[in-house]
């Protein structure tokens, strides 16, 4: 699953709006709206980071790394 797919589902999953997700990580909704849409598909590490807090996930299973 994609970066992009794996955002959408988990913040559709916790039941949030994009704003709210976007404030959690702190970074800005359109670049969060972006991420979910595959149009920016190079995020900082601290972003994902945050992101990766915020959805309770580590990076690895974030970026769909296989163990």
């Amino acid at each position: 699953m994609s970066i992009a797919a794996q955002l959408r589902r988990m913040r559709k999953t916790k039941n949030v709006s994009l704003q709210i997700a976007a404030d959690a990580v702190g970074i800005a909704k359109p670049h969060l709206w972006a991420l979910e849409r595959g149009r920016s598909d190079n995020p900082t590490i601290k972003t994902l980071c945050g992101l990766a807090k915020y959805y309770g996930v580590t990076v690895a299973f974030l970026i769909g790394e296989k163990a």
